[in-house]
């Protein structure tokens, strides 16, 4: 697929990132009502107090039985100080992620991000079956990996003269080897699936001629996968392919309001405006879509079957090119398909 110069500007901008790739999170908004960290415990959303110490998933077949997907996507071997486990209230719908934050693969250096990634300990609800109704994914948490940690949607809180920031972009100096950072309240989280790029470390399929692995829940229940599918949807037994983005650069700058702040040649903390700084500087390409030129929805997402679901469900995909660079809107952009779940801010 060829790209759009614009995208080929923003793509450049990524060389030389492969070790560091988005930054201080410094801007983030942090809801009041995140809860605090307070010596392992956290509080679910039913009031139940829940012990989630460091280890591997503790998940058992009693409290997350096997016929669920979820309950056999989640692993975490706690030598980071991380955990992840998962239970299942087939009565309520959901089922709850417990987690501490911390991923299992080295965190850090994070080049210019001041934070640090300490604990933060989390009960997160999930949908057992996603239920149609577009909504906003605002900042912070909007998904959780495979791996416990929090991912946030592409924009990096900051508003300059109307725009929205691309954390992909603007942030790029101030993530680790594996696309991550902290928070200021030390939350430590991905905004796109660069972590696929070392995907064989981290124990994950994405590799040409394979489907990759299920690497997370969004908090509408949709499953997360890296970026290899099924050509063909509806049978999985076709040819695995990349599955692309359906958004493109658009050709100017439309959130502008302050043309001294935000034109294609301002400057923000060293960092030029080029498309594709700022997450309203990209548009669903319909017309592609409906002509299969490219393969993902404007949620970025799709149904289809895979591994876990034989039968097929919607599925969101991260998104990567041929050379390894992070696309938007890399997970879901802005936007669930579904209702989301009441979670922690």
């Amino acid at each position: 697929m060829t790209m759009h110069s614009g995208t080929k500007l923003l793509a450049g901008s990524f060389v030389g990132l492969v070790a560091l790739v988005i930054a201080a999170c410094g801007r983030e908004s942090v809801d009041a009502t995140t809860p605090t960290e307070d010596g392992g415990t956290t509080i679910a959303e039913d009031g139940a107090i829940v012990e989630t110490g460091a280890g591997s998933d503790t998940s058992t077949s009693a409290d997350c039985p096997a016929k669920f997907p979820i309950c056999r996507a989640f692993s975490n071997d706690g030598k980071n100080g991380g955990s992840v486990a998962v239970r299942v209230d087939e009565t309520a719908g959901l089922a709850y992620v417990t987690t501490r934050s911390l991923a299992a693969h080295t965190m850090g250096p994070f080049g210019t991000n001041p934070n640090t990634a300490t604990p933060r300990d989390f009960t997160l609800s999930i949908p057992l079956v996603p239920k149609e109704g577009e909504s906003t994914a605002g900042n912070g948490h909007v998904a959780v990996a495979w791996n416990g940690v929090s991912i946030f949607n592409p924009g990096d809180a900051r508003n300059i003269g109307g725009c929205i920031g691309n954390a992909a972009y603007l942030e790029a100096d101030g993530v680790d080897a594996f696309g991550g950072h902290p928070a200021p309240n030390g939350e430590y989280h991905y905004h796109t699936g660069f972590f696929l790029t070392r995907a064989k470390e981290l124990g994950l399929a994405q590799e040409p001629g394979k489907h990759s692995s299920l690497v997370g829940y969004a908090f509408d229940g949709i499953p997360i996968y890296g970026t290899y599918g099924y050509a063909d949807p509806e049978d999985a037994t076709s040819e695995v392919k990349p599955l692309r983005s359906c958004y493109r650069l658009k050709t100017e700058r439309t959130c502008c309001q302050d043309i001294s702040k935000c034109s294609l040649v301002a400057q923000f903390e060293r960092k030029t405006l080029v498309l594709g700084a700022f997450v309203e500087d990209y548009d669903f390409d319909a017309t592609a879509f409906a002509d299969g030129t490219c393969d993902l929805d404007k949620y970025n997402s799709r149904v289809a079957k895979t591994p876990e679901y034989p039968e097929g469900t919607r599925v969101y995909v991260m998104t990567l090119d041929d050379a390894g660079t992070v696309t938007y809107p890399f997970v879901f952009g802005t936007k669930y398909w579904g209702i989301p779940a009441t979670n922690p801010r």
